[in-house]
């Protein structure tokens, strides 16, 4: 389900602020999330939330001084949209699950562009969610173009959720190299570091990561890999299908990517449909064990956009530098991707690893 957001916003009762709004702001802050890319540890809660209570859309929502961004979204293809026009907005000023049973017939909402266009929202439920400091900083919500309710059953497993989401948020999971990038940037610099179709690191951030990376690996003795990832066959898809459900692709592939990646690993939208990750690893063979675990949660069941099934796999190059990390972020980049022209010529869906050095990796018995 895509959102289209009505272009002037039409004049609607805007949530009202807490009373310790500038502290409540400065938690939503403190939190370093805003602006990062999504992270498995907080889409599965989304996930179970959208299964479990049967809602088309499911979001882990920040609420900051003049927007509502999503730390994890299912069903929804926007990273953030105006405070004035949210709903979790008004869900952070109790501690009660905020429900709106049908939004056209609320005064509050009735005239929300959030209900008289795309994504058309009938439905809200969300539970407030407070940060270590105490304040609420956000919500778990479920939300749906169809008026229903929820059940005792129900609101007790959102309210279950949203406490295990809090628990989350006192987890500070920056990585050193997340916290160096985003020192060097303003807060318009480190908007753009996300690529909005799979909310992860855009190709500007996720090169940048690779050279912090590579400047620790060199500092500490550690190895450095790359793994360069491309959707075979995608030109098809997007032939046969359109555009729409290219992108459709290219998000879901992303998702199954965060689903399966290791914490200390980066992965960014290298272009149009390729992905860099950059691994630390010890040899090749751990390389290319994270990297087909990467493919094969890809190739394992076909992904679904209205009604029809497309299975989709990825092919991968990659490359590990030596302990002594004496090459550029260009010439890895450039090994990793030699390495993926050897797989689609190999027939695709495979791994390859680059011929350089003791990178050798042999193929599978």
């Amino acid at each position: 389900m895509t959102a289209h957001f009505a272009r002037k916003l039409l004049p609607v009762p805007a949530p009202k602020e807490s009373k310790e709004e500038q502290a409540r702001i400065q938690a939503v802050r403190e939190l370093r999330l805003l602006d990062t890319p999504a992270h498995e540890r907080f889409d599965r809660f989304t996930r179970i939330a959208k299964s479990a209570l049967g809602t088309e859309i499911a979001l882990v929502s920040l609420i900051d001084s003049d927007r509502q961004w999503f730390k994890s979204a299912q069903g929804i293809g926007v990273l953030e949209t105006p405070r004035e026009i949210s709903f979790c907005g008004h869900a952070i000023l109790g501690d009660e699950i905020f429900v709106v049973p049908d939004a056209s017939k609320d005064e509050r909402f009735s005239n929300n562009p959030l209900v008289m266009g795309g994504p058309k929202i009938r439905f809200y439920a969300g539970s407030p969610l407070r940060g270590p400091t105490g304040h609420r900083v956000g919500t778990l919500c479920v939300i749906d173009s169809k008026p229903r309710q929820l059940n005792f059953a129900e609101l007790a497993i959102l309210r279950d959720l949203a406490s295990m989401v809090e628990g989350e948020l006192r987890i500070d999971q920056l990585t050193i190299s997340e916290r160096t990038l985003r020192k060097s940037l303003n807060d318009a610099e480190i908007k753009a570091t996300l690529d909005p179709l799979t909310h992860m690191w855009n190709r500007g951030a996720i090169l940048e990561l690779l050279e912090i990376e590579r400047q620790h690996a060199e500092a500490s003795g550690k190895r450095l890999g790359v793994a360069m990832v491309d959707i075979d066959h995608f030109k098809a898809v997007n032939d046969e299908h359109g555009h729409v459900v290219g992108d459709r692709v290219i998000a879901e592939v992303a998702a199954r990517m965060r689903h399966v990646i290791r914490d200390q690993d980066f992965v960014g939208r290298y272009g149009g449909e390729e992905f860099l990750i950059v691994l630390e690893a010890a040899n090749a063979v751990e390389l290319r064990v994270v990297v087909e675990r990467i493919r094969r949660a890809i190739a394992v069941s076909p992904i679904q956009h209205n009604g029809q099934s497309h299975t989709v796999t990825i092919s991968a190059g990659l490359y590990i530098a030596p302990v002594t990390i004496d090459c550029s972020n260009e010439s890895m980049v450039e090994a990793a991707d030699k390495a993926l022209y050897k797989a689609k010529r190999k027939g695709r869906n495979c791994t390859v690893v680059s011929e350089r050095g003791d990178s050798m990796f042999p193929p599978p018995g």
